[in-house]
Parts: structure tokens; C-alpha cells; sequence
């Protein structure tokens, strides 16, 4: 299975790489120019459909991670005595609201700015940390569409990790191939002149850092001395953390282009490139986002599907009535029809369960909303759910394979299929992979039962597959 992270790599940002700002001086960082650009080429072969670039700079940097969902992005450098420095970039706005999604369900303190929320205030622009790279990659001839991310000065740096990875789901939920950037600098006290100040421990944070990024290794960065960190007067930490979460789970090499600090910052490019995946988590994922990650698209999916039959229970039973869209479901889910069955458990007991073999909504989305809440409500066998059980409920999702006519028992693995016995008008329906049922014929004689056909009636037999996904309770 290929990568969805096609590219990602960390750049620094002065100004001064932009001729318009640094004129003759731009030749003292001849070789962050050369990294630079060679980073843009690097991007630019990777493939990548849309870029996504995190920075320490944006004026919209609060307490939580900001995401920019806006369709057109742009920014000048006026600020810096260029004003004739103006550009402009397409924005991925689908991609932007799947990442806000992701990253909701990671429960990452994370905030949106869109054309509505922006329009009663001058429209959001791109800071330099995002302006510096676009104008390499323009230069470049490198078009695609960008998601503009700014970090959280109050949001932890495990959060920022997290972060990463939930660009990296939402690539795989939208099936995009993204580059993910991240902008900061390091070290701002290299020298005497430099414009924090100077830290004879200055460069022992570059070196730490770069250490880090070399090996891919979130533990080696997170784990940076607090007093050295704060010495350095960095602004590119929180985005390199990002970084590693955006390659958490890929078989990466790091490739070192460039690393300087004429003006008293540290300057660094470099990038991963891409192998694949790797056969298991690393041990950051390990460590801080737990449950919220896996390799495995299907997974990431599924648990969206989850988190929707729970919101559609939750609010019907509380309101009565079904709930607006939640906003918390990829396109996929809204795009797609098949027959889907929820089962809702309490304490480990089977609380509930209704589905429909075929679609009856116009999406996937729609169907599992619908059945949540006749699984809680409207199952013959169980009284309606109350609210007093809601925090004590798992879910699990089946989604249905189209049925086949199959000739016999022999042709069923009750772990694999699920069956459907009919004889004339009646019907019955038997799950695969249920506790306590082992053997094809315990499956053909309790799905009889259930559409109350007798045992010397003809049957014909169909078997189905499902795409599962379930929740544990502790």
C-alpha cells in the first residue's frame, strides 16, 4: 500500500531568501537558497496534489492549532519593505475541513477560519513562514493547491504531533497525495549579533534538533531539555514535531540540504524521502496517540463511522428528534451506498442491532445514522436506549458486500461470511463472526429461525461478506 505523504521536509524562513526583500545580502545565504530551491524540486517530483505547510508565524496564532479553510490563500510581504512581493495560491478546502475533522476526532485543540467566519474581519493572509517556501516552489512552476496550517502557542507539542498525523489521515480518507511542510527556524542566538541575543548553547539545540529529524525520532525531539529549548529562542519546534507526526507509520530517509547561520539564526532544509510503509507504529504513536492512529486506511475510516452512529444516538436520544449533519464524515461516507447494520452493546451485553441488506439512503452516512438510531430505539428485543446508558455503550458498524447465490453449507466460513437463507417470501439474515457460532449449520438453522422458516422447507443460500468496524469497551 503506497504512502498518502508523498513528500515532507522542514524549511526556514527569512525574508531575506526573497531577492525583493534581501537584495544583496541574500548572497550570504547562498547555501539555504540552494536547499531551498532544491527542496522545491524535490516536492515538485514527489507527485504531491496538494502541499500542506505549517507556520510559527501566522497573526492567527492563539491557543489552539489553526487550519485556513478557505479557497484562495494569499499574502505579500509588505511588512518587510516588499510590498511588490504579492502571492496567491489556490487553496484545498476539502482537504482543509477533512484534516479539522481528523484532527476533532483526535481531540487536538484545533480551530477553523472560512469564508464565513473570515468575512467579518479583512479577509486572512499568509504569513512569511508560508510565503518564503511558496515563492521557492513558484519558482519552481509548482501550482498545486495548499492547506495553510498555523500552530497553537498554548497547544502541547504532543498535540502538534498529533497534528501531523491527522494530515496524513486525511490524505488517506480523500485519497490525496500530500506534502506536508513544515516552516520554522531554529536557533535565534547563534551570535553575538543575532536578534535574540546570543546562548552559547545555541547551536547544542540546532545539533539536538537536527539529531532528531535525522533519525525520524519524535521520543530524541519531545524529549529535548525544557531550559535548552527555551535558551535557543526557537520558532520552528512545535512545526518539526508536526512533521514527525505527518511521517509517523512511513518508511522514510532523511536527506540533509542545507544548514547555516550567517544572521544568527539557524537555518535548515530537509527532507524525508518516501519508501512506503512501515510494518508497524513507531513508538510515538505509541506513547501519544494511542488509539487515534493506524496504518491502515480502512481503520481510520471505519472509526469515523463510529464516532457518526454514536453522535446520531446521542443526540436522538437526548432530543428526540435526528440529528443535523455532524460535519465529523469524510466525502467517501457521503458519496457511497451499501446496506449497513449497527449493533449497539452495553457493559458487553447486545443492547441492540437493526441493518438493511441493501441501501435505502442516498449514502453510507445516511444509512448508518438511520439504523444507530432504530438499533437504539426500535429493536423489538430490547426497551428504547435512556440516557443514563449512553456513556456506558460500544458500537460496531457492518457494512455490506453485495450477497451471492451459493449451491450449499460448504461454501460458508462463518468467520468469513455472513449468510442469507430464503424460502418463497421469507427471509433471514446472519452476520459473520459471531461469538458462539462456529459452524456453517449453526448459522443456516439460527438465520431459519429468525425468518421463522421450517426445517423441511426448500432454502436457497446467499452468503455475503461485511467490512467491520467495532469498538472495545474497557
Amino acid at each position: 500500500m503506497p504512502a498518502n505523504i508523498v513528500f515532507a521536509g522542514i524549511v526556514p524562513h527569512p525574508p531575506l531568501l526573497i531577492p525583493a526583500v534581501g537584495g544583496k545580502e541574500i548572497k550570504n545565504v547562498a547555501a539555504t537558497v540552494a536547499g531551498m530551491q532544491e527542496m522545491a524540486r524535490e516536492l515538485r517530483a514527489s507527485g504531491a496534489e496538494t502541499v500542506a505547510i505549517i507556520t510559527p508565524h501566522s497573526p492567527y496564532v492563539d491557543s489552539s492549532i489553526t487550519v485556513l479553510e478557505l479557497p484562495l490563500l494569499q499574502g505579500d510581504l509588505s511588512s518587510f519593505g516588499a510590498p511588490e512581493a504579492e502571492y496567491e495560491i489556490a487553496g484545498d478546502k476539502e482537504l482543509a475541513g477533512e484534516i479539522m475533522n481528523q484532527a476533532n476526532l483526535a481531540n487536538v485543540a484545533v480551530n477553523s477560519i472560512t469564508p464565513e467566519t473570515a468575512s467579518a474581519v479583512v479577509w486572512p493572509t499568509l504569513d512569511h513562514g508560508i510565503l518564503v517556501f511558496l515563492h521557492y516552489l513558484q519558482e519552481a512552476g509548482l501550482q498545486i493547491p495548499m492547506v495553510a496550517l498555523s500552530i497553537g502557542l498554548d497547544t502541547s507539542y504532543e498535540d502538534h504531533y498529533v497534528m501531523g498525523e491527522a494530515v496524513q489521515k486525511a490524505a488517506i480518507v480523500l485519497d490525496r497525495k500530500v506534502a506536508f511542510v513544515a516552516s520554522g527556524d531554529l536557533s535565534h542566538r547563534l551570535t553575538l549579533s543575532a536578534p535574540a541575543g546570543y546562548s552559547p548553547r545555541a547551536y547544542e539545540f540546532d545539533e539536538a534538533v537536527i539529531a532528531a529529524l535525522l533519525k525520524a525520532d519524535p521520543i530524541s525531539l519531545v524529549t529535548i531539555d525544557p531550559d535548552l529549548r527555551r535558551e535557543a529562542g526557537e520558532c520552528g519546534y512545535r512545526s518539526a514535531m508536526a512533521l514527525l507526526g505527518a511521517v509517523n507509520g512511513l518508511n522514510v530517509e532523511a536527506v540533509k540540504l542545507s544548514y547555516e547561520g550567517p544572521y544568527g539564526v539557524g537555518y535548515l532544509n530537509l527532507y524525508y524521502r518516501i519508501k512506503g510503509l512501515k510494518p508497524k507504529r513507531n513508538l510515538a504513536a505509541a506513547l501519544y496517540s494511542a488509539e487515534r492512529f493506524s496504518e491502515d486506511a480502512d481503520i481510520i475510516r471505519g472509526k469515523e463511522l463510529l464516532t457518526l452512529a454514536r453522535y446520531a444516538v446521542e443526540s436522538y436520544v437526548n432530543t428526540g428528534a435526528k440529528p443535523d449533519d455532524p460535519g465529523l464524515i469524510a466525502p467517501h461516507w457521503r458519496q457511497s451506498r451499501a446496506g449497513a447494520f449497527v449493533c449497539i452493546k452495553h457493559e458487553g451485553g447486545l443492547r441492540g442491532c437493526i441493518g438493511t441488506l441493501y441501501p435505502t439512503e442516498k449514502s453510507i452516512a445516511e444509512e448508518v445514522c438511520r439504523n444507530a438510531i432504530s438499533a437504539a430505539v426500535a429493536d423489538p428485543r430490547f426497551p428504547g436506549i435512556s440516557r443514563h446508558e449512553l456513556s456506558r455503550l460500544s458500537y460496531a458498524v457492518d457494512l455490506l458486500h453485495e450477497p451471492e447465490l451459493i449451491s450449499g453449507p460448504e461454501e460458508l466460513d462463518p468467520l468469513v461470511y455472513g449468510v442469507i437463507v430464503k424460502a418463497g417470501a421469507k427471509s433471514g439474515l446472519l452476520l459473520p463472526n459471531l461469538e458462539g457460532v462456529d459452524t456453517p449449520e449453526e448459522q443456516i438453522d439460527i438465520a431459519r429461525r429468525k425468518a421463522g422458516i421450517r426445517n423441511d422447507e426448500d432454502i436457497q443460500l446467499w452468503r455475503f461478506r461485511v467490512d467491520r468496524y467495532e469498538e472495545y469497551q474497557d
